[in-house]
């Protein structure tokens, strides 16, 4: 397992890491725990490494959009 800090100011459609990681599944079908309330890491969300390199780097690519896209909810705005 890995924790990845988040730097929210560059997600402002979340307001911490468990809305990250709500959207990161709603939006891109990637699954991670939240750093908190699951771990007391305010501001990350936990990965797992035993996964293929090749899903690993789907993910990552998933996490970019992301980053990149318009939420689903802004969309309809």
């Amino acid at each position: 397992y890995m924790m990845v800090g988040i730097d929210l100011q560059k997600f402002p459609k979340f307001k911490s890491c468990l809305e990250f990681t709500q959207g990161l599944t709603s939006e891109q079908s990637v699954q991670v725990l939240p750093g908190h309330p699951c771990f007391f890491f305010p501001s990350a969300f936990r990965i797992v490494l035993t996964v293929p390199d090749t899903l690993m780097v789907e993910a990552c690519n998933r996490i970019c959009l992301l980053y990149t896209s318009p939420s689903p909810r802004d969309r309809q705005k």
